[in-house]
């Protein structure tokens, strides 16, 4: 049954001019945030609230945004998310339908909305350190968000079908302009997903060449990582403090590499053997240990070490 209520605006409180019905679950807004367990609505909307609700619980350690926010991923990577990270499969609301409603031609998928699972599961890794997020993020990002984008950079789509007959093609700026500015503040943002950083360590989340400097407690620390991901797996890191320094090296181990296609059982490989993978430090067998999904190396770091 829908969720709402009938809107009226009257003049002198007597004559009704018009009356609407408002559906609050489309708007995210059936009950409280922390009640919440279910994605409904508008998808783009829905990113961006549970983006500053994601926020909200880190900074506060309020237990019921933080409850509220993984039950709600759940069911939108569980069961209402396409095999590209794309989301919100209706066009008539622009959002969710019901659950494992998923066609292919007629998949809406806004760019926009993939945009918004990118901001989201950054949060949620933040608040949480659980590298499953950044599984979704980068499925989301290379293939719901990413694909909004010509290879020219000049041209969007505004929705995403997974298959077409031809009559779809991305388009100049047009006059709906979220999708175009919001991807493109994505693309120009990127270095913002790659790593995360505290006074105790650093987590390489994405494999993208780049560098980047941090400080570990007063310790500056210049970081630089060099691959031809995806079509070679090697990634190379070098890591440079000033002084020599102690702190602990985070690098993700995707779940695809281990079998898992997607968090859930939505989507999964037709083999789900796992993929070896080896680190190496200055060319030598390191030892690590797994943690929320990293590999973890904890040690006293120099100048120039290479952890392949």
């Amino acid at each position: 049954m829908p969720t709402g209520y009938w809107k009226s605006v009257v003049i002198n409180t007597r004559k009704v001019i018009w009356t609407e019905w408002k559906d609050t679950a489309y708007a995210q807004d059936a009950v409280p945030v922390r009640e919440q367990k279910e994605i409904t609505g508008h998808a783009v909307r829905a990113m961006y609230l549970y983006t500053g609700a994601a926020d909200v619980a880190a900074l506060t350690g309020d237990e019921g945004y933080m409850n509220a926010m993984k039950t709600v991923w759940e069911d939108v990577v569980y069961r209402n998310m396409y095999i590209t990270g794309g989301i919100g499969s209706s066009g008539n609301n622009e959002g969710f339908s019901k659950d494992y409603d998923l066609p292919n031609e007629r998949a809406y998928c806004e760019t926009c909305a993939s945009v918004g699972m990118v901001f989201w599961n950054q949060r949620m890794n933040l608040m949480t350190g659980d590298s499953k997020f950044i599984d979704v993020l980068e499925r989301s990002l290379y293939n719901g968000a990413r694909d909004g984008l010509s290879l020219s950079g000049d041209r969007f789509f505004y929705g995403n079908p997974l298959a077409s007959d031809g009559q779809h093609a991305r388009r100049e700026w047009f006059g709906t302009a979220c999708c175009p500015a919001n991807i493109a503040r994505l693309v120009s943002s990127l270095g913002n997903y790659i790593y995360g950083f505290s006074n105790q360590g650093i987590w390489v989340n994405l494999f993208v060449g780049s560098n980047t400097t941090t400080k570990i407690g007063k310790t500056e620390v210049l970081l630089t990582q060099q691959t031809n991901y995806p079509w070679d797996g090697k990634i190379k890191l070098t890591i440079e403090p000033k002084n020599k320094t102690k702190f602990a090296m985070h690098v993700r181990i995707p779940g695809w590499i281990q079998g898992e296609a997607v968090p859930g059982d939505l989507f999964v490989f037709e083999d789900k053997s796992k993929t070896d993978f080896t680190l190496s430090l200055n060319g030598k067998s390191v030892a690590y240990k797994m943690e929320n999904g990293y590999a973890v190396i904890e040690r006293d770091w120099k100048k120039a070490m290479y952890w392949n």
